[in-house]
């Protein structure tokens, strides 16, 4: 897992697997796009791992 700055974004989607979002994205990206903000306040959090989890599978 890697933080990256919103402006470095495309280039790192192109070597990543999935992509956890804190922003709403401008647009949509060919990998599995998941909500971060479940991960930071704990809301929706099993859903979102769940989904993680499925993605890296």
């Amino acid at each position: 897992m890697e933080a990256v700055d919103i402006k470095s974004l495309e280039q790192h989607i192109k070597t990543s697997d999935v992509y956890i979002a804190i922003t709403k994205a401008n647009k949509t990206f060919d990998i599995p796009t998941l909500n971060g903000i479940a991960f930071l306040t704990g809301m929706g959090m099993e859903e979102e791992t769940t989904k993680l989890l499925a993605a890296l599978k």
